[in-house]
């Protein structure tokens, strides 16, 4: 009996994932059914052999390997990658509630004035506390670093290093931090230059995803590939393991979805897959999650189109180039600022409603709608928690410049029941650019594992970092914790049930 399917399968199972998952996968790959079937039988039989110490990570290496390659041959792309060995089958939800202690902490970037790369720093949300930084991937003053997301389980947090970005022969590397251990190691290392897959994005975003918990797959648009194509490099725990070029795929997954839109020419492909289940309907909206066996889609109205190029930073619609001139006009006249923000507020500002369409996923109608318009009030975000209450909105009083912000909690069950966790001002920037408003503006938080704690940032880090901030709501007690006051962004949370964008 081939003692690496051994080892792969008591992995995965130990992973939770079902026989029929790992069985799919091992076939795809190449192995003989019978000999998988006759492995799996053995293990389930309670005669599971002990891993192979000498020759463990270099036989998973080698497995996942086959694996990763075999699925790629048979055309089975991104989505198919994604949607592979995530879900238990029988539509049975992954034992979610078995992470909340695995993994309370958060990770951001912490950069000032005098410091070009910044620091890594890593908080405890338990306790409440910054986490000594491990030494592999301190902060020097020449290294630039980027956050990607967690692994599905919560322990690995990919971390990407420019180092001597502005010089030549500077390097990139590829490091992950583990939650459990609470230390680094560098899986990558290469010098920089127009091949680099890592080096391509002139914008520093580090684009990536998890196929599973063991598979990273870092992306970028390479110059050379058109705009619907994207570079995709693979990585186990362990390194490398191999490139190719795909079709550009916008991507979100959490435990319990995975929503996917491949572009393709002129069209686009939408999948939405439940668990292990592909839905037959394709609701217009931002999805949000699954609650009481119910599609959450956020429908928000239509934002004008200004018409800007925003890679370069160019270009506007002629309706806001007479603004512009406008605006500038006053603007000599002596008119405040606060008067000028409120006009373009005013032009900016969406018309109509914004709800939440609750689809029965079984029939694909909408079974219940939760409005969340409410006077000027914006929803630009909302989450899913495990509990009553189910979701958790993000809301500010203009949809560009807001000056304040406020927090509530939806109750699916009662549509008519939202109520108020936090209202407060937001800081008003003196010297704020509103082409980068436009770049930075909505909002992006988290929920710590139990969903007690709503975990955000507030200020622009691009006009005024000097008020950032990162903060913690407990959402039953209304406390508020400073986890970071100035210069600090990017904050990443793992949150299971959360969507998040991938590549």
């Amino acid at each position: 009996m081939n003692q690496h399917i051994l080892d792969y399968i008591l992995e995965q199972k130990q992973s939770s994932f079902s026989d029929s998952q790992i069985v799919s996968a091992l076939v795809s790959a190449g192995w003989n059914k019978d000999e998988v079937n006759k492995a799996l039988e053995s293990i389930n039989g309670g005669s599971s052999p002990e891993p192979m110490a000498s020759k463990s990570s270099k036989s998973r290496a080698k497995l996942i390997i086959s694996v990763l390659v075999a699925i790629i041959i048979t055309g089975a792309g991104v989505v198919g990658l994604f949607a592979f060995g995530t879900l238990p089958e029988n539509n049975e939800q992954l034992p979610v509630g078995t992470l909340h202690d695995v993994n309370p902490i958060i990770a951001y970037v912490e950069s000032y004035p005098d410091d070009f790369a910044g620091n890594i720093v890593f908080y405890d949300t338990q306790k409440q506390e910054k986490l000594p930084t491990d030494l592999v991937i301190e902060a020097d003053a020449n290294t630039l670093f980027q956050l990607g997301p967690w692994s599905p389980d919560g322990k690995y947090l990919p971390i990407l290093g420019f180092y001597a970005p502005g010089e030549e022969g500077g390097i990139v590397n590829l490091y992950l931090f583990d939650s459990k251990t609470r230390l680094a190691k560098r899986i990558y290392s290469d010098l920089r230059g127009e091949d680099n897959f890592l080096w391509a994005n002139p914008s520093f975003s580090f684009l990536s995803g998890w196929i599973d918990n063991d598979i990273l797959v870092v992306s970028s648009n390479r110059s050379g590939l058109s705009a619907e194509t994207s570079q995709l490099t693979y990585f186990t725990t362990y390194g490398e393991i191999g490139t190719k070029v795909e079709p550009y795929v916008y991507l979100q997954k959490s435990s319990q979805l995975t929503h996917s839109v491949k572009s393709e020419v002129d069209t686009q492909i939408q999948t939405i897959t439940l668990i292990d289940r592909e839905l037959s309907f394709y609701p217009e909206g931002e999805i949000v999650g699954v609650v009481e066996n119910k599609l959450v889609v956020l429908k928000k109205p239509e934002e004008i189109d200004l018409g800007f190029d925003f890679d370069g930073g160019t270009g506007g619609s002629q309706e806001w180039e007479d603004l512009e001139l406008q605006i500038n006009e006053l603007a000599k006249q002596g008119v405040p600022q606060e008067d000028l923000d409120k006009m373009i507020r005013d032009f900016l500002e969406p018309q109509g409603e914004t709800v939440l369409n609750l689809y029965n996923l079984e029939t694909g109608e909408i079974d219940k709608v939760v409005a969340l318009t409410d006077g000027p009030w914006q929803t630009q975000s909302v989450l899913v928690r495990e509990e009553e209450p189910f979701l958790i909105a993000h809301q500010t009083d203009s949809a560009f410049l807001p000056t304040k912000e406020r927090y509530v909690a939806i109750y699916v069950s009662d549509p008519y029941r939202v109520e108020m966790l936090y209202e407060g001002d937001l800081l008003q920037q003196s010297n704020h650019n509103f082409f980068n408003s436009l770049l930075t503006h909505g909002s992006s938080f988290g929920l710590s594992n139990e969903g007690n704690w709503i975990i955000g940032e507030r200020g622009s880090r691009v006009d005024d970092p000097k008020n950032s901030s990162i903060f913690m709501l407990n959402i039953f007690t209304g406390e508020e914790v400073i986890v970071c006051s100035g210069y600090c962004s990017g904050v990443k949370v793992y949150n299971p049930l959360a969507l998040e964008n991938r590549y």
